[in-house]
């Protein structure tokens, strides 16, 4: 059975890509060594790190062949999370040139150059998000997984939960699988966050389980995949699929064994399906050619019996870990501008904040709904807890002064006074008011339901858009 990946659900992550960029690029360290006749030879540069939002980073190296190498997570980098990012790659590689050029004092032509010229793909991660039922069911998954692949393949490496399937080492690509919602609570620790937004995608991510593509340069090069401009959004659904694949996640027999269930198998089949269940050594009683052509006849039925007959129930992998158990992005973090819309054909302008989301061309959902509720609730309790400690420490918030010998006095005169001179000046008739233009999302919204508002205002003032 094909596994056919629906559009719009999986998830480009990290990206490394070399670019051609001539000349030395100012705040780069370069390194050098002594050759023959104690002459200096160009060793490339050392790593830049950029940080960007909620402690994600994004790094460069210019190396001795002229490559500008960039690397990281470029919707990490804006948004802050890695969880929904969409998959569409030409568009994170003109946000990380953007990034970087405008980081390292790059004008427009240059970055434009940059923009258009060949990029050379080094490393590219496709993830897809598996919802499951609960997070037990989650570890449940994990844990079959590992024990599946272990018994058929000893390239595989289980680290704290999550397993990582490397043939060959690793050295062409990895399938790394791992629970998303713990993942991002440990993470949210250790940077403390408090971002609401951060903290309802990481408890609504608890039944994520996570499965991770990492292609690195020598696979990439294998499938002729190198060169950017041959990606699409189907491209990177194949690819997926290809990989996700190559683990051959069938379902394994345990339990007594029901003959009735197996009525269709010819005799040798039969024989065959006894002999594993009793977990006889099939190498004394058949030959490798009639091993291996039995093995394919039940891999056709999704049936691996590669894998040691167990007396436990485990759990149907093809089941759990179908196409239509992967989560697309939800509606309520897209609002939010915590994630890329895959759809961007709107009759309003791009302005210099962002781009426009059509609330048309998003699907909310009563559990999204009920996300945003609940978003908005954290938001305004986190507002008073704010409002109750200035209160405590004895500021006056309505009025905006604080009492004698405060730390904050002095800030609040001069606050007040620059606030009289503005108003003074203001209403002389000689200079007319000027009214506070609306900014253009608040337009887009007229119709909007009060929710959709308030996340928008929430993302306006946290994030910073993509474009």
């Amino acid at each position: 059975m094909a596994f056919i990946i629906p559009k719009n659900h999986l998830q480009i992550d990290t990206i490394r890509f070399g670019v051609a960029y001539d000349g030395r690029i100012d705040g780069l360290k370069y390194r050098a060594a002594s050759g023959t006749n104690n002459e200096s030879e160009a060793r490339g540069s050392d790593f830049l790190r950029f940080r960007g939002e909620h402690a994600s980073s994004m790094q460069i190296e210019h190396d001795k062949n002229g490559q500008l190498i960039i690397e990281g997570s470029p919707h990490a980098y804006f948004y802050g999370q890695n969880a929904y990012t969409g998959e569409d790659l030409k568009v994170c590689l003109r946000a990380m040139i953007n990034i970087v050029g405008k980081k390292l004092g790059f004008d427009n032509t240059k970055i434009k150059q940059l923009r258009s010229a060949p990029k050379t793909l080094l490393r590219v991660d496709i993830a897809a998000n598996f919802r499951l039922d609960s997070v037990d069911e989650v570890q449940d998954v994990l844990k079959q997984m590992a024990r599946q692949l272990v018994e058929r393949d000893p390239m595989l490496t289980v680290y704290h939960g999550s397993v990582y399937y490397k043939p060959q080492g690793g050295r062409q690509f990895t399938v790394a699988s791992y629970a998303k919602g713990p993942q991002l609570v440990n993470r949210h620790r250790k940077i403390r966050t408090t971002d609401p937004v951060l903290l309802q995608l990481a408890k609504d991510s608890m039944n994520i389980l996570r499965v991770e593509v990492r292609l690195m340069a020598e696979r990439l090069r294998h499938l002729h995949l190198s060169d950017a401009d041959d990606w699409t959004r189907q491209t990177v659904r194949e690819v997926y699929a290809q990989h996700f694949e190559h683990m051959e996640l069938l379902d394994v027999l345990s339990g007594p064994l029901d003959l009735e269930h197996w009525k269709d198998l010819n005799g040798s089949e039969l024989r065959f399906l006894v002999a594993h269940h009793s977990t006889i050594p099939m190498k004394s009683m058949y030959s490798a050619s009639s091993t291996k052509k039995k093995l394919a006849s039940f891999r056709k039925r999704g049936i691996d019996l590669r894998v040691p007959h167990s007396d436990e129930h485990r759990i149907p992998l093809l089941e759990k870990l179908c196409p239509a158990k992967i989560a697309p992005t939800p509606a309520w973090v897209v609002v939010a501008k915590r994630a890329y819309s895959p759809k961007t054909k709107t009759k309003a302008k791009p302005t210099a904040k962002g781009r426009l989301i059509d609330l048309e061309d998003v699907k909310v959902t009563a559990e999204d709904r009920e996300n945003e509720h609940a978003l908005i609730a954290d938001q305004m309790a986190m507002k008073a807890q704010r409002l109750a400690k200035r209160a405590a420490r004895g500021e006056e918030t309505d009025a905006g002064e604080t009492k004698p010998g405060n730390r904050g006095a002095t800030k609040s005169k001069v606050r007040a006074s620059s606030n009289a001179r503005a108003n003074k000046t203001l209403s002389s008739p000689s200079i007319p008011r000027r009214k506070k233009k609306p900014y253009p999302v608040d337009a887009h919204l007229a119709d909007a339901p009060p929710v959709e508002k308030q996340l928008m205002q929430v993302g306006r003032k946290m994030v910073r858009p993509l474009f």
